[in-house]
């Protein structure tokens, strides 16, 4: 009896032991975890701040680079159709058709087919461009000239350019052009080339090229703008519309945007002059400068 006495108290004893060794590594371990979560919370905290930081910083330049890069788009609109157009001109004052009012007329035209069309106005003043080029073609008649070609483009899926090209070397030569629309599908009948050929040889340029385009009509006119009716053809207006602002907002940046490049111009061409080992060290400066900076702000 008094061996098991001894044992019990024994036992007691060790669980005792192990029930505070228990405690304490648990008031340990609660220590720890209250120790790492204010560690958390500060972290938390800091990183907080920093977002705020970063934010600050960030929001400004994210805005900025928006409107750079409207202002880059609407200046590039305005430029291309700016440099189309230049083109034209002189193309007219080549061929002695020059003027302001005929420059207009033809922008006005362009402007309307690219609206009715899935096409652009741009590919249409460019399509005036190639014209220009043909000298056996009127003016009076590029508007008429570029519309069969937008069907045709339309019809063979190809582009304005690449049909006005096509058309104008038929209405230029029609007895070898002929054959070149034969094989890119656009067919005549036997007595519709005997009689275009015969109207060329008797001197009669301008009624043969009536006569090709007629003809071409029967076959695909009224493609382009059918195909510019619709859903397609109210989302394409939409896009033209947004062009058509781009270029009037970048008219109106364009003075301040070209006394801008000018200047910066002038600045690379210094920069250009430097040598090469100092101009990557002043880059090199630069950076840094510019990362300290804005790294300051945000932790700041």
């Amino acid at each position: 009896m008094a061996e098991s006495n001894v044992k019990l108290r024994v036992d007691a004893r060790d669980a005792v032991n192990a029930l505070q060794q228990t405690n304490r590594a648990s008031q340990k371990l609660n220590t720890t975890l209250q120790t790492t979560s204010k560690r958390a919370g500060t972290a938390t905290a800091n990183i907080q701040r920093f977002g705020i930081s970063f934010r600050s910083v960030v929001g400004p330049m994210v805005a900025l680079t928006g409107a750079l890069t409207l202002t880059n788009r609407y200046l590039n609109t305005f430029g291309k159709r700016q440099a189309d157009l230049k083109v034209l001109e002189t193309q007219l004052q080549r061929i002695g058709a020059g003027g302001s009012k005929q420059l207009e007329e033809l922008r006005a035209a362009a402007d309307s087919l690219g609206d009715a069309t899935l096409f652009s106005q741009d590919d249409f003043i460019q399509s005036f461009n190639i014209l220009s080029s043909f000298r056996a073609i009127a003016v009076e008649s590029f508007t008429e000239v570029s519309s069969v070609a937008a069907d045709i483009a339309q019809v063979m899926g190809s582009d304005v350019k690449s049909a006005t090209v096509q058309l104008a070397k038929a209405l230029e030569d029609p007895k070898r052009g002929l054959t070149a629309l034969s094989r890119s599908g656009i067919t005549f009948n036997k007595a519709q080339t005997e009689t275009i050929k015969k109207l060329v040889d008797s001197g009669k340029l301008l009624d043969a090229q009536a006569l090709i385009l007629e003809t071409i009509k029967g076959q695909y006119e009224g493609a382009g703008k059918a195909a510019g009716k619709g859903f397609a053809g109210a989302l394409d207006l939409l896009g033209e519309n947004a062009e058509d602002a781009a270029e009037a907002l970048g008219k109106g940046l364009e003075p301040a945007a070209t006394t801008a490049a000018t200047a910066l111009a002038g600045v690379f061409e210094q920069i250009s002059k430097i040598p090469a080992p100092a101009g990557q060290a002043a880059l090199q400066i630069g950076l840094i400068t510019t990362a300290v900076i804005a790294l300051k702000k945000a932790v700041d």
